[in-house]
């Protein structure tokens, strides 16, 4: 087996730091479907009001 060089990386660091940047991809993708979905939802209830108050 042959010894690590200070910056080799491992394949578990390797794999940890893939969850952790996937993770930040995947929260910032979630929440930006969430406002879009919210907003949607608002604008559809208000037009709906307002149809139904003609």
């Amino acid at each position: 087996m042959r010894k690590r060089k200070a910056k080799e990386i491992t394949l578990e660091e390797l794999h940890n730091k893939y969850i952790e940047e996937y993770g930040k991809i995947y929260t910032i993708n979630w929440q930006s479907n969430a406002v879009r979905i919210h907003n949607y939802g608002n604008s559809y209830i208000k037009k709906d009001k307002q149809d139904s108050k003609e």
